[in-house]
């Protein structure tokens, strides 16, 4: 034993880290593993999957153009790498006497099998190419026996490919898409000089945060957190009816479509000149603006719109793949007679009072408040809004373009989301 020790305390902390992971990985069944707790958001995306099981609203597409000559043998390990670092995308979920629990499978390779469109003309490919997308996202996971991550490639020309990513939201947010991209290159291009993956390995992983997120959230400060949304969000809610053209259906079928516009430049420079003046964010006053397009076709003064947050605000957290993004809700009183300066104010404190007030998840919001349950509805909002902090990234590696493109998935998680 003390020849043991004395070993391990010659080894780097870098090596004692690689040792203690793959003593980890070594020969443990997913049942092993101890930390097995679910974070706020996953149990409540499983209980909605236990629902409806099969229901593509928690599907995650991220789909990534590829151009130049790529090793489509490379590029499956440098994926199949990815899932074996970040110990989340090896997940399953059980239920144990109602109860459920996250299991770590110690091994997991995908495949992603090649669908060439290259025969076809550039119209057929990309009507085709849409197809698959659709397809791909609205196919149902297994959350009990996984994977949890599928992928495709579509092959467009001998230097134009597209590799389609579906994940499950279990496991995912917008915030792993970039660093899952990151990576990708990072170790793709290693693989090419058959060197290992050149990232460190993780000191923590996400199951760690989950089990620290429910020892977190007690004490006093939550608590005067949860007063705080417990009387804003308070009392019955009013539903924001959007005008529809036909009968809201008693189930949400999460059906939907996407239209895209871009901004001049001129209303972009003068929409940041007016947030200076005023002295609020860009994400105020868009948020304003939008406010008065749903009293406008609603004439509902109190409106609720759902909006996201990152959810890390830990160091130890921004690199790792899995679900940390929380939702804040803003609601303001939208009066025809106020001028939108005077909104504007009123849109700023609520904000400012929500993100000092964003440690509280909002599944755990929702059992507190217990709304009464619609099916045909979201609960607490139906209206969502989304300003993107991070940059579309285009990475170039070994000759190679990698970016990710945007398709159509058919998939609306609210009634209207407005996505900047």
């Amino acid at each position: 034993m003390d020849n043991i020790q004395e070993k391990l305390a010659q080894l780097s902390p870098r090596q004692r880290e690689l040792l203690k992971q793959k003593l980890i990985n070594q020969g443990k069944k997913p049942q092993d593993k101890e930390n097995n707790s679910l974070s706020f958001s996953q149990k409540r995306i499983w209980f909605l999957e236990k629902l409806e099981p099969g229901n593509p609203v928690y599907n995650r597409s991220t789909n990534l153009k590829i151009t130049g000559k790529i090793n489509l043998d490379i590029l499956s390990k440098s994926v199949n790498e990815i899932i074996q670092r970040h110990e989340v995308l090896r997940s399953v979920f059980i239920s144990e006497q109602g109860i459920p629990k996250s299991q770590i499978l110690p091994k997991l390779t995908i495949n992603l099998p090649l669908t060439d469109l290259s025969t076809l003309d550039k119209s057929e490919q990309q009507e085709t190419l849409q197809k698959l997308a659709i397809v791909e996202a609205q196919k149902p996971f297994d959350l009990t026996k996984g994977p949890l991550i599928r992928g495709i490639v579509v092959k467009l020309s001998d230097v134009n490919h597209v590799l389609l990513l579906t994940i499950h939201h279990i496991v995912f947010d917008g915030w792993s898409a970039e660093i899952f991209l990151k990576e990708l290159s990072l170790i793709y291009e290693a693989f090419c000089e058959s060197l290992p993956s050149p990232l460190p390995s993780l000191s923590t992983q996400y199951a760690d945060f989950a089990q620290s997120q429910k020892q977190q959230l007690t004490g006093q400060g939550l608590k005067s957190q949860l007063d705080y949304w417990k009387k804003q969000l308070g009392g019955e809610l009013p539903i924001l009816q959007l005008p529809l053209n036909y009968q809201r259906p008693k189930v949400q079928t999460f059906q939907g479509a996407k239209y895209t516009l871009t901004l001049s430049k001129s209303l972009t420079d003068s929409l940041k000149l007016l947030s200076q003046k005023e002295k609020v964010t860009l994400f105020m006053t868009l948020l304003a603006a939008f406010k008065v397009l749903l009293y406008r076709y609603t004439s509902i003064e109190d409106i609720l719109v759902g909006s996201p947050i990152a959810g890390r605000d830990r160091l130890e957290i921004e690199k790792l793949i899995g679900v940390f993004i929380n939702t804040l809700v803003f609601r303001t009183q939208v009066d025809g007679n106020v001028s939108f300066r005077e909104l504007l104010a009123q849109v700023r404190q609520v904000a400012l009072e929500a993100y000092s007030n964003k440690d509280v998840p909002f599944e755990k919001l929702v059992e507190e408040l217990q709304p009464e349950r619609n099916l045909s509805l979201t609960p607490i909002f139906q209206v969502f809004f989304q300003l993107r902090s991070f940059p579309e990234e285009k990475i170039t590696v070994k000759g190679i373009n990698w970016e990710k493109l945007d398709l159509e998935t058919g998939i609306a998680g609210f009634d209207l989301t407005l996505d900047i």
